[in-house]
């Protein structure tokens, strides 16, 4: 019964079709992060972190000198979600950087929205932001 159950579930999930991502503007595109914006205080970012949204609802990022891999979810009102098992290189990046507050950020994401070349994840109550720009328009 339990063979069935787990058959079912990956059959069903494996044919839905989530036209929230397949219409998405964030699908296939690079996103670098330039800041971390609090209500007081904006964080500039001068190391690599950028997240790449896959249309199969995966994601790669670079988070400073460290990669990941995960999930996420994509619903009405732009509603945005990370799923809970990030996985992640683990290496120590210097006192100075700034993957812990990024990650932190991740796990209490509520939305998003894109304007041209340019993204915005809402988290801590939609009272702070990351800051991404599209890779195609970073500065070389």
């Amino acid at each position: 019964m339990l063979l069935f159950f787990i058959s079912g579930t990956l059959f069903h999930t494996g044919c839905k079709k989530n036209d929230l991502i397949s219409d998405s503007p964030l699908i296939n595109i690079k996103w670098i992060l330039e800041s971390i914006q609090y209500p007081v205080q904006i964080v500039p970012i001068e190391r690599t972190f950028y997240i790449l949204f896959n249309e199969d609802r995966t994601l790669e990022m670079q988070v400073d000198c460290n990669f990941c891999s995960g999930t996420y979810e994509l619903g009405a009102g732009n509603s945005i979600s990370f799923g809970e098992e990030m996985m992640c290189t683990d290496a120590f990046c210097g006192d100075d950087s700034k993957d812990t507050e990024f990650h932190a950020a991740l796990d209490t994401t509520s939305s998003y929205d894109v304007n041209g070349n340019r993204l915005r994840i809402y988290f801590g109550n939609g009272q702070s932001r990351l800051n991404f720009i599209a890779e195609s328009s970073t500065p070389k």
